[in-house]
């Protein structure tokens, strides 16, 4: 009984250096899942309070949500919430007192703007004229007229969106 032993009756890996090196490395490989997971909890958190934070955001979810066929009997409603829209961008984007000035104006101010372009503004200049002849000189309008105003007004916040920011809500917009 008392002779040496060659063989262990747990096998080789059951010695105390090898295992200490793997609680070692088990506790490493957790402390780094947790960082990384810590880490995208953090971006998608962050990435969620940016998307509600900014006024472009919030409008082209609005305007995706506001759809002519459920306006067909309603249109003057329909330019009412459109252009209530814009007012209310405009407001918050560029800090213009959208009630107090009248669309003639606002146009000319946000010709003077540099973060928009002519063309955007060409466009909802064009969108803005049809509205007021809708809703004021009662003419009547056809669900794809609705539908190029709509768009029209899309077109004018995307190209009104901050440089450093149009890339990641482009990302956004395509998920």
């Amino acid at each position: 009984m008392n002779e040496l032993e060659l063989y262990h009756p747990y096998g080789f890996w059951y010695s105390d250096f090898y295992l200490n090196r793997i609680i070692i490395a088990k506790s490493v490989m957790g402390v780094l899942g947790l960082i990384l997971m810590l880490f995208f909890v953090y971006r998608w958190l962050r990435k969620r309070r940016l998307k509600k934070a900014q006024p472009w955001y919030i409008v082209l979810n609005k305007l995706e949500s506001l759809r002519p066929e459920a306006y067909r009997g309603e249109h003057k409603k329909f330019y009412s919430i459109l252009s209530e829209l814009v007012r209310n961008y405009c407001s918050q984007r560029f800090m213009v007192p959208p009630l107090s000035t009248s669309d003639t104006l606002l146009i000319k101010m946000l010709r003077t703007l540099p973060d928009c372009s002519a063309e955007a503004v060409g466009c909802l200049e064009q969108a803005w004229h049809s509205v007021v002849l809708i809703k004021f000189a009662d003419q009547s309008a056809e669900l794809e007229h609705m539908e190029k105003l709509r768009q029209s007004v899309r077109f004018f916040v995307q190209e009104s969106i901050p440089l450093d920011t149009s890339g990641m809500l482009r990302r956004l917009n395509s998920k």
